[in-house]
């Protein structure tokens, strides 16, 4: 812009933009011709016809080419002489400076002060431009940012005869600039706070809330980013406030998991203390009955003998008689010893279902903690109303009334916190409703194994008593081997016989006893089962404490997620 202007008032006038030294374009007066600004000589140019490029010049002046110039160029323009005089002045100079047309002609630039003027001062007494000086002109008050660009003009003999100015508003690139400079200090300012909220999240505090400040520029794209942030830290905090919520529960879950294992592993102790008695009678009599299958065979044998001596037969009788006394004996302990087991399991069962009728009281008490906080909001609400009926008579009584409405105000600020304190304990009552109905389940199906043991133990007595009976059987057949020794001969195959049904009943108890033998060690394995997985219970509650156990959750406590004592324990783990 700069070089084309100076060409141009150069073309138009010859000398007007004529340099000096060894820099200027050389002339040849002695043909009377003369080279133009741009070192060509208009002679050499060949043209069709009678055309001169040089004919423009006799029908322009420098001033319609500056004029021209400069209304054509769409910026504030204006011209001076040496002495800094205004001397040409365009319409966008004119709205620049707030002027009407034909102020300013005649007067100097120096006696404004809109701009800093020294700048037209130092080009006209240098002759050196000036180019884009980013500078302000006050108008009315107003500073407004302009791109300054001076231009000297220079006489033939290269002086400097006045300038040209052109000042370009940049106030919308400077708004733009400052804009953008507010809106990265805003996103820094902004990400740098939920970084800090991120880094308590990463450390393991889920009591954090992060905060969007509105900012204090207001334009379009700050708007913009001001909400895209607000609803990313909203999403935070819901995502925030739904974890917390869930490690809360957690840990309360953890608590109750080691309530039931602990309840568990006491109940699995009393069933196997049980089992152990069982067993210990089962094989009593199971040993018995192998001991007495031994002895009906030895009679059996001795029976082939009956007809060598009696007395060896009666003997013999009143040895298998004194067993099978034993036996009885031994049945009618095992028996007792099943009765005594099967009292403590009824004894658990009836200890299970006092629990079950106290849980169900708690929860009848929780309904009744719900309907006083009801009842308890609704006096909240009332009271409300009335500390708002009270500020009401107060500001009708004027002045007087102002000490009963700063009552009424503490009455009502009572009353809120009153409903907000009310709240939190449903919240807490629904909580605790919660756990102790997990509480309950846990009872059911405590009961349930006990009763299935309880079942065993009655079966096991049950076979007890069909050993009692084969023992019975075994009585009277040695009382028919007594009666048989006064007629050797006629009651040897009856002894015979009789001896065969004793072995065989023998068979059949130890049979039986081998069947009790296997459901007691099913029981025994049921209820191992039970306590080891009551022991996995009671780890995954104690681990699940200690994993819940570095987060923040509420405000009295401390996040120590990160903590490089925690990361210790857990590769010593």
């Amino acid at each position: 812009m700069f070089e084309f202007l100076g060409s141009l008032v150069a073309g138009v006038t010859g000398s007007a933009q004529r340099q000096s030294g060894d820099d200027a374009p050389q002339t040849d007066d002695s043909d009377g011709g003369e080279w133009t600004a741009d070192r060509h000589d208009p002679r050499e140019w060949e043209m069709d016809g009678d055309h001169t490029p040089e004919a423009w010049r006799e029908r322009a002046t420098v001033g319609t080419v500056v004029e021209s110039v400069m209304n054509g160029l769409g910026y504030p323009v204006f011209i001076v002489d040496d002495e800094g005089y205004f001397t040409k002045l365009n319409a966008e100079a004119r709205d620049l400076f707030d002027r009407e047309p034909g102020q300013l002609y005649g007067d100097s630039l120096f006696d404004y002060d809109e701009a800093d003027n020294s700048v037209m001062r130092n080009v006209l007494e240098t002759g050196e431009p000036v180019r884009n000086l980013e500078d302000t002109v006050v108008v009315n008050g107003d500073e407004i940012p302009v791109s300054r660009t001076v231009m000297p003009f220079h006489g033939p003999n290269g002086d400097v005869v006045g300038a040209l100015e052109i000042n370009r508003d940049i106030s919308e690139r400077v708004e733009l600039e400052a804009r953008e400079e507010q809106l990265e200090a805003y996103q820094s300012e902004v990400l740098g706070e939920l970084e800090q909220s991120l880094d308590a999240l990463a450390k393991g505090d889920f009591t954090v809330e992060a905060e969007v400040r509105e900012p204090d520029a207001d334009f379009e794209a700050i708007r913009n980013v001001y909400r895209e942030f607000d609803d990313m830290a909203a999403d935070l905090n819901y995502a925030v406030a739904n974890t917390r919520e869930a490690l809360r529960d957690a840990r309360e879950h953890a608590v109750e998991l080691d309530s039931i294992a602990s309840t568990l592993n006491d109940a699995s102790q009393q069933a196997r203390d049980a089992i152990v008695d069982i067993e210990r009678s089962s094989e009593q009599v199971s040993s018995v009955a192998d001991e007495q299958a031994d002895r009906s065979e030895r009679a059996e044998a001795n029976v082939s003998e009956l007809s060598a001596t009696v007395e060896e037969i009666a003997a013999t009788a009143k040895q298998i008689d004194r067993l099978a006394e034993e036996a009885a004996d031994l049945a009618s302990d095992g028996s007792e010893d099943a009765a005594v087991a099967i009292e403590r399991m009824e004894a658990a069962m009836e200890a299970s279902e006092r629990n079950r009728e106290v849980v169900q009281s708690l929860e009848e008490q929780m309904d009744v903690i719900n309907e006083m906080t009801e009842l308890i909001d609704e006096i909240a609400d009332q009271t409300s109303l009335l500390a708002l009926n009270a500020n009401i008579e107060a500001a009708r009584a004027g002045d007087g009334g102002d000490g009963f409405k700063v009552v009424a105000d503490e009455v009502k600020a009572l009353a809120e916190e009153a409903k907000d304190a009310v709240a939190e304990i449903s919240e807490n009552v629904a909580n605790l409703k919660d756990g102790i109905d997990t509480t309950a389940d846990a009872i059911e199906e405590s009961n349930q194994e006990v009763e299935r043991g309880a079942a065993v133990v009655e079966d096991v007595v049950d076979r007890i008593d069909d050993i009692d009976d084969a023992i019975a059987e075994t009585n009277h057949g040695l009382s028919e081997i007594t009666d048989a020794t006064e007629d050797q001969a006629k009651s040897a195959e009856t002894v015979h016989t009789l001896v065969e049904e004793v072995a065989d009943s023998s068979d059949d108890v130890s049979a039986r006893m081998q069947q009790v033998s296997a459901g007691v060690q099913q029981q025994r394995e049921s209820v191992t089962d039970v306590a080891d997985r009551s022991d996995a219970v009671d780890d995954i509650a104690d681990e699940m404490a200690a994993a819940l156990d570095p987060f923040c959750l509420d405000g009295d406590e401390d996040a120590s997620l990160g903590d490089d004592s925690l990361s210790s324990d857990a590769a010593d783990d």
